[in-house]
């Protein structure tokens, strides 16, 4: 089992169009006459520019989470690295106050370098788990991958 937080999982928006009269897919976006609308809802996480600022051409504008887009960054220990491979189903537990939320996940991405505290050496796994409208970034929980402990 493994321990983690829920993160937005987010684009950055880099590309851009001409802008004119029609309306111009943008990474999930839509251009025109100035203005970036979203093709689906979702949470605004960063602006890049300062109000005034010139843009360059393919520059960061901003990263942007679809509402149905939330990662689980689960910690792995090193003894069970050899075990957690990308594209394992992972069971993930919130334990609230009042009740336990569960949902599932597919790892997506396991990170090359080790976070070495004084618990010891561990692995960062970002999971994409299922949506529960409850669950929230920046919760706590809890991970069992590819159906072990």
């Amino acid at each position: 089992m493994s321990t983690g937080e829920v993160f937005f999982a987010m684009t950055d928006i880099r590309k851009s169009y001409p802008l004119g009269d029609e309306w111009l897919p943008l990474d999930g976006f839509l251009a025109g006459d100035f203005i970036l609308r979203a093709a689906s809802e979702g949470y605004v996480t960063a602006v890049y520019p300062q109000a005034g600022q010139a843009l360059e051409r393919g520059g960061l504008v901003l990263s942007y989470c679809p509402a149905d887009a939330l990662d689980f960054t689960a910690q792995i220990s090193a003894d069970d690295l050899p075990f957690v491979t990308v594209g394992a189903q992972a069971a993930v537990t919130f334990e609230l106050a009042e009740e336990t939320l569960q949902t599932t996940g597919t790892v997506q991405a396991i990170s090359f370098l080790p976070v070495t505290t004084e618990a010891g050496t561990t692995y960062d796994a970002r999971i994409a788990i299922a949506l529960n409208e409850k669950i929230r970034p920046g919760m706590h929980g809890t991970a069992v991958i590819g159906g072990g402990g």
